[in-house]
């Protein structure tokens, strides 16, 4: 390990004009291809610049590209040069500066072990499809969400808790923005006729151009913000009162404490809005599966953190179920009542193929009608299915009803989708990395006496409730949504460092050190 150490540290500098060329090369080929690329380039060589002095700035610009992904791209098809995959280039370059110039040793995960697997099963199930095009597709999309999280882990394990609020501050921005812009063309009407709601004004999407996936996008990004709010509040009245005894002694003595308290206010203030405002979004989208999901967030992550009022919790249970079943007769004769009310029918199972179908339930019947086609890829090759990123592709030969020959773009149940394409392997993988981040998420958040690493672990928990219910009805892995996935697990791992690290501290052991 120290023989390697000293290799790196002697020949660092080649390395990083070794990454930064092979980094560069593909924003070079493509800048020949596009005058707008090429224009860009200087500015890109700036924002490298800046990427090699402070490398969270690319994951930072990762994790902000995933909204504008496909308003930025250069090129068309998946060979295109998107924002994202942009951020990835970039964050990939502050990587490699942190371990060649920072000298930082690589940090990781033993989750990344089945995420690896998962990977490389994908690849070898899409080597043999149908279609090996949108397969190699598939891959990337995932390989771009591995990376991400090791990226993630390499700059957040072991840093100040000022860099983890940087991307939590970042998250919260990103979500606000896009909340507010979405609700915006919501109330507006604006958007097909399709997403209208009785005609006063349409479902919010966003640039996502589906509210589902717009939805999707909100919950996931959420409850970290939500949680950290949480803290945060807690931590300013505890830097105002800090700043109140010491402001008797002296202006210029409380001077840091003033600074430390504003800087904290105004961290809450942009975390208390955009909590609000992505809430608003998700609500205005009318994704039931976003409200479901949040619904299941908001419910698991309170009742983890009011771990030591479950006796009052329990106790006011039925008051809340009262009160629920009291809107909800309320709202029966509205639009929100009723969306509410068909996520049973959605769930529950009958023949695609042979029910009657009306304007009602044409949307909950063509949804059946992909769960069942996905079925049957699955029963045709159980082991291997028809091959990642393959479900569209081989959909012509599953179809259940000529109503719906035409696929809709994926299964509308992850799950299922993944039996489908990857077979059990697939799934048991899939669903082996995420149980296990969202148990460290509960550890953490059950037994963490750290303010920061439960506020952390909430936010894991109620993101990753979320997702995999939602999951059970869209997929929510697409347009590199699983970039914003990876960055929640990443930050369950840091709440786990950092709960480790106190608990070692106290112990008089330090297991790693904060910057």
């Amino acid at each position: 390990m120290n023989s390697a150490r000293s290799l790196i540290d002697s020949h660092r500098r080649s390395l990083a004009w070794i990454a930064g060329v092979l980094i560069a090369l593909p924003l070079i080929l493509a800048g020949g291809i596009s005058p707008v690329l090429t224009l860009a380039l200087p500015l890109l060589a700036l924002v490298g610049l800046l990427v090699m002095r402070w490398p969270i700035v690319g994951l930072a610009l990762l994790v902000a590209s995933i909204p504008v992904q496909d308003l930025a791209s250069v090129g068309s098809g998946e060979a295109s040069l998107t924002a994202t995959r942009v951020g990835l280039l970039l964050a990939l370059f502050g990587y490699a500066a942190t371990i060649t110039f920072g000298q930082q040793p690589l940090r990781g995960s033993r989750l990344l072990i089945p995420f690896v697997a998962l990977v490389i099963w994908m690849a070898g199930t899409a080597a043999t499809s149908l279609d090996q095009a949108a397969g190699a597709a598939d891959v990337f999309r995932w390989t771009t969400a591995l990376l991400t999280l090791v990226i993630a882990l390499q700059l957040l394990v072991g840093a100040s808790k000022r860099t983890v609020l940087t991307i939590i501050a970042v998250t919260a921005a990103v979500g606000a923005v896009e909340a507010g812009f979405g609700g915006v063309l919501g109330i507006l009407g604006i958007g097909p006729a399709s997403f209208r709601v009785e005609n006063a004004f349409a479902r919010a999407f966003g640039t996502f151009g589906r509210p589902n996936t717009f939805g999707g996008y909100l919950e996931m990004t959420v409850f970290p913000v939500l949680w950290v709010s949480v803290y945060s509040i807690g931590e300013t009245f505890r830097r105002l009162s800090h700043y109140r005894r010491l402001r008797p002694v002296g202006f210029h003595e409380s001077s840091e404490a003033r600074r430390d308290t504003i800087r904290s206010a105004l961290l809450t203030g942009l975390l208390v809005a955009s909590t609000a405002t992505m809430l608003w979004g998700v609500l205005l989208s009318f994704s039931r599966g976003a409200w479901l999901g949040v619904a299941a967030g908001l419910v698991v992550s309170l009742v983890v953190a009011l771990r030591r009022f479950w006796v009052t919790v329990l106790a006011l249970a039925p008051i809340v179920m009262l009160a629920v079943a009291f809107a909800s007769g309320q709202l029966g004769s509205s639009v929100v009542g009723e969306r509410f009310g068909s996520i049973l029918d959605e769930a529950r199972p009958f023949d695609a193929a042979s029910i009657t179908i009306t304007p009602e339930n044409f949307a909950v019947v063509e949804r059946m009608a992909h769960w069942q086609a996905g079925w049957r890829m699955f029963i045709d090759d159980p082991l291997t299915g028809v091959g990642a990123g393959n479900f569209n592709a081989s959909y012509p030969d599953y179809f259940v009803r000529s109503t719906f020959r035409i696929s809709q773009g994926h299964a509308h149940n992850f799950y299922i989708q993944v039996l489908a394409e990857n077979g059990i392997p697939g799934l048991l993988l899939y669903v082996t990395v995420a149980i296990s981040f969202l148990l460290l998420a509960l550890l953490v958040a059950l037994r963490s006496t750290d303010a920061f690493s439960r506020a952390l672990a909430l936010g894991a928990v109620g993101s990753l409730s979320a997702v995999y219910l939602h999951n059970v009805f869209e997929n929510l892995h697409v347009l590199n949504l699983s970039v914003q996935i990876s960055l929640v697990w990443a930050l369950t791992v840091v709440a786990h460092r950092r709960w480790r690290y106190e608990s070692s501290r106290d112990d008089g052991d330090v297991e790693y050190s904060r910057r």
